[in-house]
């Protein structure tokens, strides 16, 4: 679960600044040193993209596929709660699955969080 809770902070941080990436891993097997390193590098873009996010940006439209390649746009301000939250999300999970002495994946749901649009293929508005 860490590696994916990593994996996915780092898809949204490149699909916040346009670099769209898919296919997507949304569930590496990242060993604990390679969760380390993504730690340490989301962490550092995190900072830098928020630093230097003008407020003006947040209603910017950014433009993504999701893990099954639909693609979609929503403003910026709208995946950012979910970045956020997403790890609380899961290390509730977590607990919950060891107080019920569980230890499976099946066991995990995933809850979408956010509003999006589905892409309107006739929509050729570019987004910024």
């Amino acid at each position: 679960l860490l590696a994916h809770i990593l994996s996915a902070e780092h898809i949204y941080h490149e699909r916040m600044t346009h670099q769209d990436p898919w296919p997507q891993e949304f569930w590496p097997d990242l060993s604990l040193e390679q969760c380390g390193a993504l730690i340490h590098d989301n962490r550092l873009q995190y900072l830098a993209f928020i630093e230097g996010l003008p407020e003006s940006d947040l209603d910017r439209l950014i433009r993504y596929r999701n893990s099954q390649g639909v693609m979609f746009h929503t403003p910026l301000k709208e995946p950012l709660p979910h970045v956020a939250l997403h790890g609380t999300y899961y290390r509730g999970q977590m607990a919950q699955v060891v107080r019920q002495g569980e230890g499976s994946r099946s066991t995990l749901t995933l809850l979408p969080s956010r509003a999006r649009s589905r892409e309107d293929p006739a929509d050729t508005r570019p987004c910024s």
